[in-house]
């Protein structure tokens, strides 16, 4: 007869083979989607994320009963907050540093302004704050990525979910406009490379498009658009951390919240972010391996997108409406008109 300690250990041990084999369809379902979506990209040079998106959308009919929802809420929620940790070995002290005071005063308060900007316009537009903090988020920071580790701060519902689908969408397609229109803007203002560099770094959404923007003019200006970037995805931490503390204390009052320990300052998956990047500052680690790490927490990204996209419905998101794409539009504006200014204005950026 088998002893108590042995009867739990069984225990356990089946219960973890259950939750692994209901989990298994929904994550082959979404790294099947998320390969083809990789796949696509690399022959069209589209976002891989944007067509993960679009996949799992795709799919979402088609996908009848329980079989495949354990899994993708896993890829959806637990995988999403890994693989935003894992960006935090692509964000190095020293590069940022390198740019000066100058340009990390007006990443910062561009993001803060753009933040405002969106919970401002929620306001009037009689939508939620964590919707104006999601979209104008989404903008101030690094676009697709930044919406996705917001909204593992937020609750999780499927209406907040919708409105991170959109997020994803509108943003990887702003950026997109971005990448092709700022450069003949700073073209015509005959910006100096240098100029041109900062401008695309503190305004264009997604960390690709910065980088082809940059490109586009020149060396230089690719060079300096991708390490002012880096600066904005550094001000991911405090930001997601702010709106996690937000949205844990809305359910009691803080002195409550801190003794019941439901208040999480830094969540969990914020901890890591920093914990790489402070490897990655260290010298350290070889930065093949940072690389690695880094591509893997995008991979990672791009799973928990197709299944969300396989979790939502179209028309949870028709339900929504217009105002996220205002929400998206008018922190967009606002952050090129404030950084447009500050360049042209300050001979610091030149």
């Amino acid at each position: 007869m088998a002893s108590a300690p042995d009867s739990r250990i069984d225990h356990t041990s089946a219960k973890i083979a259950t939750v692994v084999n209901r989990a298994v369809p929904g994550l082959l379902l979404a790294i099947f989607i998320t390969v083809c979506a990789w796949g696509i990209a690399g022959l069209t040079g589209l976002p891989g994320i944007l067509l993960a998106l679009l996949f799992g959308l795709a799919a979402q009919p088609f996908l009848r009963g329980n079989t495949y929802e354990p899994g993708l809420e896993i890829a959806a929620r637990k995988l999403l907050r890994f693989g935003v940790a894992l960006l935090g070995a692509g964000v190095v002290a020293s590069d940022i540093a390198a740019l000066g005071w100058p340009v990390l005063v007006l990443c910062l308060i561009g993001v803060a302004f753009t933040l405002a900007v969106g919970c401002v316009s929620a306001r009037i537009l009689r939508s939620d704050t964590a919707s104006g903090l999601l979209f104008g988020g989404a903008v101030a920071i690094c676009g697709a990525s930044a919406a996705l580790a917001i909204s593992a701060a937020l609750p999780q519902t499927r209406e907040n979910e919708s409105k991170t689908l959109l997020a994803v969408l509108g943003v990887t397609a702003l950026s997109t406009v971005a990448m092709v229109l700022y450069p003949l803007i700073a073209t015509q203002l005959e910006m100096t490379d240098k100029a041109a560099g900062v401008f695309f770094g503190a305004t264009i959404h997604d960390v690709a498009q910065v980088v082809g923007a940059g490109y586009m003019i020149s060396d230089t200006a690719g060079e300096t658009a991708t390490m002012v970037k880096l600066v904005r995805v550094a001000c991911l931490v405090p930001v997601v951390a702010i709106i996690a503390y937000l949205m844990s204390s809305k359910s009691g009052t803080c002195a409550d919240q801190i003794v019941s320990g439901r208040v999480k300052i830094l969540p969990v998956f914020l901890i890591g972010f920093v914990a790489l990047s402070i490897v990655a500052s260290s010298g350290l680690v070889p930065p093949l391996v940072l690389e690695g790490l880094a591509s893997a927490g995008k991979a990672l990204l791009v799973l928990a997108i197709a299944a969300l996209g396989c979790l939502t419905s179209l028309q949870s998101i028709w339900r929504i409406g217009w105002t996220p794409v205002i929400l998206l539009v008018i922190p967009t504006l606002a952050l090129a008109a404030f950084a447009l200014l500050a360049v042209i204005s300050f001979s610091a950026f030149h």
